[in-house]
């Protein structure tokens, strides 16, 4: 049985954070919007959450990495396990609404990468 107060958090989470939702004045972040859906929870939900959007995105070399590694490392394998799951299980909603076969296709192969099922 999982022990639920494995998942519970202090910080504020923001729960859509991508790169959308983050606005950039001068090369530094000013803003982050969209936060209707904010909960209190584990702020590394939102780590994980970026990484996983930044898949689609090109990105320099190494920022990917860093992001995965922020996102990742320091987190059991139960919370990372469970937050790429739910948020797959979002991810994918969209596109298989939309009939958008590369989409699903696309992020169902990332699910395999990252999955350990």
């Amino acid at each position: 049985m999982i022990d639920k107060s494995a998942f519970v958090g202090r910080d504020i989470v923001h729960w859509d954070l991508h790169r959308g939702n983050l606005l950039v004045a001068d090369g530094a972040l000013s803003a982050v919007v969209d936060t209707d859906f904010s909960v209190v929870g584990d702020a590394s939900f939102d780590l994980v959450t970026l990484a996983l959007s930044s898949l689609t995105l090109p990105c320099e070399a190494g920022v990917r990495s860093r992001l995965f590694g922020s996102a990742f490392d320091g987190l059991d394998d139960l919370k990372a396990q469970s937050y790429l799951a739910h948020l797959f299980i979002r991810i994918l909603d969209w596109p298989i609404r939309r009939g958008q076969l590369d989409e699903v296709d696309f992020w169902l192969a990332r699910a395999d990468e990252l999955l350990k099922i």
